[in-house]
């Protein structure tokens, strides 16, 4: 492909990236989770079927530092969205799992998000949205392809 339109593309995805991060910040605070909670973090927990977890698999399902999971998790434990308790068999870690107020939230959060989508593809045909669905989801396996390589 021409170098220019890789250009292109890079300038699309970043801006694209960039609308979408604006309005999930805007649903956040609409749905009481605040610019200050992280909705990957939310999501780990989500995934976790509503068992406990550590701020380790937090960082690891999230795909970001565990620095970045403790801020977040210090943020939304004083928010009431997560509440951390000692693990039973080694009290240095701590489990960490969701609040009834924060699975509300981010329930919400995510009906909103989904809602939303039919806006941001308005005017694409069905079969553009297929195309779409297929680069998307090949793009996201390369990607975790080169994260697992560095």
């Amino acid at each position: 492909m021409d170098p220019e339109k890789y250009k292109i593309i890079h300038n699309n995805i970043k801006t694209l990236s960039n609308k979408y991060l604006k309005f999930i910040g805007k649903n956040l605070l609409e749905h009481n989770l605040s610019a200050i909670c992280n909705p990957f973090v939310l999501a780990a927990f989500i995934r976790a079927n509503g068992r406990f977890i550590t701020q380790k698999e937090i960082a690891e399902k999230a795909g970001i530092t565990q620095p970045a999971v403790a801020h977040a998790v210090d943020k939304m434990v004083k928010a009431g969205i997560l509440e951390r308790g000692k693990d039973e068999e080694d009290r240095r870690r701590y489990h960490i799992s969701v609040t009834q107020k924060g699975r509300k939230s981010f329930e919400e959060y995510l009906a909103a998000g989904v809602n939303f989508l039919p806006h941001i593809f308005k005017g694409i045909e069905n079969d553009d949205l297929s195309v779409f669905y297929l680069c998307s989801k090949k793009i996201i396996e390369n990607l975790e392809d080169l994260s697992s390589k560095t």
